[in-house]
């Protein structure tokens, strides 16, 4: 494994937040994704935490598993998963490895499903989904987006 990739994921995945991050405070940031990596400000974790968190409804309240709605385990997974990959670009674009996105969204997603797959029913259709997909190609797209126009 590259190790950007390896950073990355470390990072990311050491995340102590209990809840989403638009919910969750850390020390003066009042929304926040609970990583220790000095590019990231107050400013990005807000902005990240509300748009991740934002655009749910947007991508998610048509999606479906197995012709059912999502359930509320589901849409919290795939909302965690979304704002693990949208911390992710931004982080990966600010070592320099834009190049390795789909790496780190399967490393994410394939890390969701290895410590979940038990808690949340159908987690690989669910995170297959065609709109679920759609939400995480965006918040990855948001996260570098920032990351570029953010010069720190």
């Amino acid at each position: 494994m590259n190790d950007i990739i390896r950073q990355t994921l470390y990072l990311v995945l050491s995340s102590t937040r209990p809840m989403p991050a638009h919910f969750t405070s850390n020390g003066e940031r009042k929304q926040s994704f609970c990583i220790d990596f000095e590019p990231l400000t107050a400013e990005d974790d807000e902005f990240m935490a509300s748009e991740s968190w934002g655009v749910t409804s947007d991508y998610l309240s048509i999606e479906k598993c197995n012709g059912e709605d999502l359930t509320g385990k589901q849409l919290n997974i795939v909302t965690r998963c979304g704002e693990d990959l949208m911390v992710g670009a931004f982080i990966l674009t600010k070592l320099g490895g834009s190049e390795l996105m789909s790496d780190m969204k399967k490393a994410i997603i394939d890390d969701t499903i290895e410590n979940f797959e038990d808690k949340i029913d159908d987690l690989i259709n669910v995170l297959s989904g065609q709109q679920v997909n759609k939400y995480f190609d965006y918040c990855m797209e948001y996260g570098q987006t920032r990351a570029i126009q953010i010069k720190t």
